[in-house]
């Protein structure tokens, strides 16, 4: 299971809600990440996000979408056990996920 943004949602993530932007932080968790999360912790696979191919990804953007989702509800052994990410292409995006998610 893979998302790959730049292919599967945009090369140009920005803005934290949906009222901001067609691409927004809000609007990627919300419609796309989510139910990809939930179907991979209900079939124990890892859920693969790729940010590898884009223009850029603003902090606001990560903080929204992995932050977000430990104020919906998941714990941070719901993602480190259930997402593997890749970013080959920018060394930041990695470490600013793992400060959203662990505050």
């Amino acid at each position: 299971m893979k998302i790959k943004l730049s292919e599967d949602y945009t090369k140009t993530p920005g803005g934290r809600l949906s009222s901001t932007g067609k691409y927004s932080a809000e609007t990627f968790r919300d419609k796309m990440l989510i139910p990809k999360l939930e179907e991979a912790i209900s079939k124990k696979e890892k859920l693969i996000i790729d940010f590898d191919g884009l223009y850029g990804c603003g902090i606001s953007f990560l903080e929204e979408t992995f932050g977000g989702l430990i104020r919906k509800g998941f714990t941070i052994k719901d993602i480190l056990n259930n997402i593997e990410f890749i970013s080959n292409e920018d060394n930041t995006i990695i470490p600013n996920i793992m400060k959203s998610i662990k505050g």
